[in-house]
């Protein structure tokens, strides 16, 4: 009895360069969106690790009493923070190299390359910065502004001590989308507050 002869067949030339093309032409158009969430991401990681810090130094004014700043230094780029015991030590550091170097960051009142806000032993903010601090007698910034260079992403927003946010005077610390009141109304709960 005769066996059939079973051919393997393979892939042609022309099927592995029409595959090898649109795998390309999929990767071209795919590359934009790419690199705008990559920038969307390091966005989101600034202003997490700013967040971050601002909640460590009013904790810790509250845990030890103490006047404690946060400090925004951008005299190296791409910048850094510091929280430290007002005329005292350094309790974290932190820097926007860690997944968000590619950011720009603003603060508002700007008081030029080192902004600083001021909790006291109750959490509440010190107006103006105290004497002995890294920004002695300067008012302390209301919000952070987070951005990038690349286009057509989405910029994000740490407000400071709102009264709108809904809490004691002086107390809250929010992360907030700036584009959200206008584009969802102003009570959406991403909204910035109104007087920041």
């Amino acid at each position: 009895m005769l066996m059939p002869v079973s051919r393997c067949r393979g892939f042609t030339m022309i099927e592995l360069m029409i595959s090898l093309a649109i795998l390309a032409i999929l990767l071209v158009l795919a590359a934009p969106a790419y690199t705008i969430w990559i920038a969307d991401s390091q966005i989101k990681a600034g202003v997490e690790s700013v967040a971050d810090g601002l909640r460590f130094a009013q904790g810790e004014a509250l845990k030890q009493n103490l006047q404690v700043e946060f400090v925004l230094d951008m005299t190296t780029p791409p910048g850094r923070w510091d929280v430290n015991e007002v005329g005292g030590a350094t309790l974290r550091s932190g820097a926007f190299t860690e997944g968000a170097d590619k950011v720009t960051i603003a603060a508002t009142p700007n008081a030029g390359t080192k902004n600083a806000v001021t909790f006291n032993g109750i959490g509440e903010i010190v107006k103006p910065n105290p004497a002995g601090g890294s920004v002695a007698g300067k008012d302390p910034f209301r919000r952070i502004d987070v951005s990038s260079v690349v286009g057509d992403t989405h910029p994000l927003r740490v407000a400071v001590g709102s009264t709108a946010i809904g809490a004691s005077p002086g107390r809250r610390i929010k992360i907030c989308d700036p584009a959200a009141a206008a584009q969802f109304g102003a009570g959406d709960p991403k909204a910035c507050p109104a007087d920041n």
